[in-house]
């Protein structure tokens, strides 16, 4: 009798155990899912405490750059009107008609395309040496 209580004892702790693993399981999922960054909230705090000591005020080179991208910025695209140039053109027609320009370079593609096949087709079929061409016409 006093080896099946012992049993019992040994049964019913690892199934409080596995209880306590599931429910701790659960709460860490469930953690994870409303706080992601809790993992990372010891790194994030120091990082921020070390920019709340940096100096608010600009250097001077700060200042010139951040005055030069200013300036830069306002003074506007140099190209634009080129590009508007190019926009008015094509909106009203497309200018001078390139169709025989385009019309060439297929014709160069497709004379290139039929000379790269008759190039290749030689190469992939080269003729065997002497030597080879006997000792694949014997019979074994």
């Amino acid at each position: 009798m006093g080896g099946s209580t012992k049993e019992t004892n040994t049964t019913s702790s690892q199934s409080q155990a596995t209880r306590q693993a599931t429910e701790q399981a659960s709460q860490q999922a469930t953690q994870q899912a409303t706080t992601p960054w809790a993992a990372t909230s010891g790194l994030l705090g120091n990082l921020l405490n070390q920019i709340g000591g940096l100096s608010p005020n600009l250097t001077e080179a700060e200042s010139g750059a951040l005055g030069q991208l200013s300036a830069n910025a306002s003074a506007g695209n140099p190209w634009a009107s080129q590009i508007g140039g190019v926009a008015n053109t094509l909106l009203a027609g497309g200018g001078p008609d390139r169709t025989p320009m385009v019309n060439g370079a297929y014709d160069n593609i497709a004379l290139r395309s039929r000379h790269s096949r008759v190039a290749t087709t030689s190469i992939r079929r080269p003729i065997p040496p002497c030597g080879l061409t006997s000792m694949f016409s014997r019979t074994m």
